[in-house]
């Protein structure tokens, strides 16, 4: 599965998606032995990915005319690295199977770091450019990309999320934003929209009606309505772009200094 997804993430459905991410929370908490420590998989990945190769990738990122289309390939790049990190470290006492999966799983997580923050970074300059004010986190300062969340706007903690992931049954009350910025795939036309995900009230303050819907009815729905998500907590979900007219129309109207 982890293979399947580094090779092409479309090619999963959202029962492959389930599992997927059930192994990656699985082997989070997996131990392993370097040198004279004992390190969880996240451990490991912060230590020697991470804190080795995030802060350049995100200023090759923040360089680039358009960070989505640079981003496949610096994230490649590095992965070919970490993978001969990997060769080079005896002081890592594993069996080949651990070793595998251990591979997997920092390289799962650096392609999701990579394909993540380059969203993150196209969203934030095409909200600077449609004049909305809103108060970014630093994403170049390491210790502010664990920030709870990565912006402000209209009063609300929001969130810049390559996936609607956070939006499933065992995660939904885990949500600490009130705003998520995010994507969705549209199966019939094979592209990715831009989406907006509200709780009930950042909606109410910037007001609307909504029409009962699933997530998979989304996408043919959003053109003519915002969509009341069935599930529970509930979250309503709008197109990006009529996002950014309403909240830059209730900015505009408070004089357009409130973020």
């Amino acid at each position: 599965m982890l293979g399947r997804y580094l090779a092409d993430s479309l090619s999963l459905a959202p029962d492959d998606w389930r599992l997927l991410r059930e192994a990656i929370d699985l082997l989070a908490q997996s131990i392993i032995a370097v040198a004279d420590e004992m390190l969880t998989f996240t451990q490991f990945y912060d230590r020697f990915v991470d804190q080795t190769y995030a802060d350049r990738l995100i200023v090759q990122l923040d360089a680039a005319t358009d960070p989505m289309s640079v981003a496949p390939k610096l994230q490649a790049d590095t992965a070919r690295r970490i993978v001969a990190d990997f060769a080079a470290l005896p002081q890592v006492r594993v069996t080949d199977a651990e070793r595998k999966l251990l591979l997997a799983f920092c390289l799962y997580w650096w392609s999701a770091f990579a394909r993540g923050y380059a969203f993150e970074i196209s969203i934030f300059r095409d909200l600077a450019k449609s004049g909305i004010a809103f108060i970014p986190h630093n994403y170049r300062h390491r210790e502010e990309r664990r920030s709870f969340c990565d912006f402000f706007v209209g009063g609300f903690a929001a969130d810049v999320k390559l996936s609607t992931y956070f939006l499933a049954q065992a995660r939904a009350s885990a949500a600490r934003c009130d705003i998520y910025i995010t994507r969705l795939f549209d199966p019939q036309q094979r592209i990715w929209n831009n989406i907006v995900v509200l709780s009930e009230q950042a909606w109410q303050a910037i007001d609307g009606e909504t029409t009962p819907a699933t997530l998979e009815q989304v996408t043919a729905l959003l053109k003519e309505a915002a969509c009341l998500l069935t599930d529970t907590p509930r979250w309503v979900v709008i197109s990006y772009e009529r996002w950014k007219t309403m909240i830059l129309a209730k900015q505009q109207i408070s004089g357009g200094t409130t973020p």
